[in-house]
């Protein structure tokens, strides 16, 4: 099977998908105890259903010319044009059986401590990769940068016969020396786009079917997410059928209804109702599915919220429920529950609100607040509010709204604040996952996990995100907010962050190396005693033999590279000179008997071992003694334990007349 790192889309694992249990699995992936799937999984899952929908643009097919004769092609485009699923769908063309693996490239410099590192690692570069580079929301800074390191880059992906693709902002300079390698890819056909779609659903609608003036007028400048979007609701409505509801035109009817003309339906509405019963109106939609008693009375929060003056009707007087609901289009179910007729009624409503009143968002930011703490005090989970309010948050260009309230439920103590947590890490992860403001969210991400010590719940949720949307999506953002968080991690949380830390790490060789990478540097800074002892855990939980010395599937394994090498054995040094050898002499077993197990990595396993001793004649002679007394392990032979032993004493040899 081909091997896939990174994303296409985004994780597969949906974030309402949650067990039952301890106070802290109620978010996050994998929380009903189930494993985690492995980001490159869900990756190619996407990865599939993205070439299962794609529609070739125009000139796409100057796009796969271009990368089949250079190995690289820089797609630029319109916005809405589809340029990221464009980059990815020639990637997918290119595979390659198990030899091939799909790498997502890092779009930005996550540190910020001022200094100069790369975007692009020609080392991470492996034999027939496929890499894709989306740049399509990177800011002008980055694009310069990613520039200026292409044609190193592009050597490295030539020499290894691989694949790059990099996917464009709508605006930005080319250097001359790249223009030929760029692409202008035009706007799919949108009805085409459609049928695929609709194909994908099992849905095989007649020519004549889609030939309506006001599915055709939608189609001329709707996005291509937008598209996606009515195609799923068409689904939606065909999975509702009924006997007078069976057919297609039927389906599309409805879709069309609640996608163009929804919105005159709801403002007709808003203007013939009273305040009491907007914030009805506004509730129901919010709290939609949720109890009639529930909805009443944050109808009340609302226009308390709203300081709206409203004249109290004695009891007995009042209109019934049932009655005030059918004047806002909703009705109650019969267990109880407030519902509007027809899918995404309660979208329509809630953009009204946001759209027609911008000076009402701030009350609505408080009341949802309200409406959030509320329910997690009751035990309740408000995750499709939560959900609700964080797509006003990103529709209406207000990200830092909805990081603001992440924040605010993750940093919750006392009374019940898992249900406060669980809401942060679905308003966190909505926003990771959004094509626009994902990177608001991961440098928020990245100023918690490196700012002021976070509280334990804001380091579960970080450590929760960066585990689902971000590792799939941007797995080497996901990792350096994770190391920060690992070495930082208190008891309170331990071992939460380390172990997600190093399930991500060695679940690639990449980002072994690149784990490798942040922790030698390290090595170079003053730090203080508690922190040095942090980065050496790190480092001995990091080195184990197998992720270094087994090929697996490589070329060779990563203990070949002289960078990875000379990290190794920097890290070795540091913890023989702070610790006696008696403590590393398991460790030190296991990698001498990774020499014997792997004679592809034997002579760099041994030279990381022995140089780290720094001609120490004590440490090199227990050394020499460990491998002497060292067992033979299930599977190993006596030859290979004596070519081993054999250079073990040479190289020991040649460090003591070094030293001398």
């Amino acid at each position: 099977m081909t091997e896939f790192i990174g994303t296409a889309l985004g994780d597969a694992s949906g974030p309402l998908h949650s067990g039952t249990g301890d106070q802290y699995i109620y978010f996050g992936p994998s929380s009903n105890g189930a494993p985690r799937r492995p980001p490159r999984d869900a990756a190619l899952d996407e990865l599939f259903r993205l070439h299962r929908r794609f529609v070739f643009p125009p000139r796409f097919e100057l796009a796969r010319a271009r990368l089949s004769e250079y190995r690289t092609v820089l797609i630029s485009g319109p916005v809405g044009s589809g340029r990221s699923a464009a980059a990815r769908e020639l990637l997918y063309e290119r595979q390659q059986g198990s030899g091939s693996r799909f790498i997502r490239l890092p779009d930005r410099v996550e540190e910020k401590d001022g200094s100069n590192r790369s975007i692009l690692h020609p080392d991470d570069v492996q034999q027939s990769d496929l890499m894709l580079l989306d740049l399509t929301a990177a800011r002008p800074e980055v694009l310069e940068q990613a520039q200026r390191e292409m044609p190193e880059f592009r050597a490295a992906v030539q020499a290894k016969s691989a694949w790059l693709t990099v996917a464009l902002p709508s605006e930005g300079h080319i250097r001359d020396d790249l223009s030929g390698l760029r692409v202008l890819v035009g706007r799919p056909k949108a009805l085409e786009v459609l049928r695929r779609h609709l194909h994908a659903e099992r849905i095989h609608p007649e020519k004549e079917e889609l030939s309506r003036g006001e599915l055709t007028s939608f189609l001329a400048t709707a996005h291509m997410r937008e598209i996606a979007q009515f195609a799923d609701l068409v689904k939606q409505y065909r999975d509702q059928t009924t006997a007078d509801t069976g057919h297609f035109t039927d389906w599309l009817e409805r879709a069309l209804a609640a996608t163009v003309r929804r919105q005159s339906e709801v403002r007709e509405i808003l203007e013939r109702s009273s305040g009491a019963q907007r914030a009805l109106f506004l509730s129901c939609a919010m709290l939609h599915g949720a109890r009639g008693q529930a909805v009443q009375k944050a109808a009340a929060q609302l226009l308390q919220a709203a300081e709206e003056p409203h004249v109290m009707q004695p009891l007995l007087s009042r209109t019934t429920l049932p009655q005030r609901l059918a004047d806002v289009s909703a009705e109650l179910t019969a267990e109880g529950r407030v519902v509007f007729r027809g899918l995404r009624y309660d979208e329509a409503v809630s953009d009204c609100f946001w759209d027609d009143f911008p000076e009402l968002r701030p009350v609505l930011r408080v009341w949802t607040d309200r409406l959030v703490r509320d329910s997690a005090a009751a035990g309740e989970r408000p995750d499709a509010l939560v959900l609700r309010y964080a797509r006003q948050c990103l529709r209406t260009e207000s990200p830092e709204e909805l990081s603001g309230a992440a924040v605010a439920w993750a940093s919750a103590s006392g009374g019940t604040p898992s249900w406060l947590h669980r809401s942060a890490y679905l308003a966190l992860d909505t926003g990771l996952r959004d094509e626009t403001h994902g990177g608001h969210f991961r440098e928020k991400t990245y100023d918690w996990a490196t700012g002021r010590q976070p509280s334990p719940g804001l380091v579960r949720v970080l450590v929760a995100v960066c585990s689902g949307a971000m590792a799939v999506q941007h797995p080497d953002s996901a990792l350096v907010r994770l190391l920060h968080l690992a070495r930082r991690e208190t008891a309170d949380t331990a071992p939460t962050a380390h172990d997600a830390l190093f399930e991500l790490a060695f679940s690639e060789g990449r980002l072994t190396r690149r784990l490798l990478d942040r922790i030698d540097r390290a090595w170079g800074r003053q730090l203080s005693p508690w922190r040095r002892a942090r980065e050496i855990e790190l480092f001995w939980r990091l080195a184990e033999p197998e992720r270094f010395a087994d090929p697996e599937g490589r070329a060779r394994p990563l203990i070949a590279e002289p960078v990875v090498r000379r990290q190794l054995t920097a890290g070795w040094r540091v913890v023989l000179t702070a610790r006696p050898f008696a403590d590393c002499r398991a460790k030190t077993a296991d990698w001498l008997r990774a020499a014997r197990r792997w004679p592809a990595a034997r002579e760099s396993v041994l030279d990381v071992l022995v140089h780290a001793c720094d001609g120490r004649g004590a440490l090199l002679g227990e050394l020499y003694a460990l491998d002497w007394h060292l067992p033979c392990a299930s599977g190993e032979g006596q030859a290979a334990k004596a070519e081993v032993s054999a250079l073990v004493w040479q190289k020991i040899n040649a460090a003591q007349k070094v030293s001398s």
